[in-house]
């Protein structure tokens, strides 16, 4: 009798240790949302520091790893203090702004930040969001003489690879002083062939503003690659404005 006493008592004794020693599962909604993981590239920031020029944005940040560095976004509003997210992005090493009179060792350029994580896909710099509504139809862009249609560009682009050639179109966008140059967008209502209008950048020393009609004359490259995955399967380089 005492022995079956001793036994149940060892027995209870190792259920209560055995439950003591039982891991705490942890729910999820225990987990903040910071601790999250990020959709893949994205980056979460913080704004130290605002900078604003013309048609620009420099921003100071802190990432998610908590390295600190200079970006620079179209000119927009930014909260200091805030915190944001981006995506992609080109490194520039010995950037000059000359609206700032300063030089960054190292500043990443950067199509836009937002409020919210998203992991939408990288854009072609050929196909990029512009910026700006334009209503823009091809009989509204007289094709020029001598010249060449964007959708013939972009269709038969080997023709014209090395070539320098004439094409009109509206200015859509136009990013100033990157790389010692202006980038134009110009697009002249011509589409493929799932109805996305052909959008042409063009590197120039001139300036144009969106909504003119322009006609430019520069050297085709195909496939240049400025980095950090800004690969432009067509571009025209030194265009000059007629």
């Amino acid at each position: 009798m005492k022995l079956n006493l001793l036994l149940c008592v060892l027995l209870v004794t190792c259920s209560i240790i055995a439950c003591k020693q039982t891991p705490e599962v942890i729910k999820a909604e225990n987990i903040s949302s910071d601790e999250q993981a990020l959709p893949e590239n994205v980056h979460k920031i913080e704004i130290q520091e605002v900078l604003q020029v013309n048609n620009y944005t420099y921003l100071e940040v802190i990432d998610e790893s908590k390295s600190k560095y200079w970006i620079a976004v179209p000119r927009r509003e930014v909260e200091k203090g805030g915190t944001y997210y981006f995506s992609g992005g080109m490194m520039m090493e010995n950037f000059k702004s000359k609206d700032l009179d300063r030089e960054f060792s190292e500043l990443i350029l950067v199509d836009g930040i937002h409020a919210t994580p998203t992991n939408r896909p990288i854009i072609s710099p050929n196909t990029m969001p512009t910026g700006h509504e334009f209503e823009i139809k091809p009989e509204d862009v007289a094709l020029v003489e001598g010249g060449v249609t964007i959708e013939e560009l972009f269709k038969n682009p080997l023709e014209f690879k090395g070539k320098t050639i004439l094409v009109k179109g509206m200015c859509v966008k136009m990013n100033r002083d990157i790389m010692d140059r202006n980038w134009l967008h110009i697009q002249d209502g011509t589409k493929d062939e799932n109805g996305v209008l052909y959008d042409l950048t063009i590197t120039t020393s001139d300036e144009a503003e969106p909504g003119n009609i322009v006609t430019l004359e520069g050297n085709i490259t195909l496939n240049k690659d400025f980095g950090a995955g800004y690969v432009y399967p067509i571009i025209m380089e030194e265009g000059k404005i007629q």
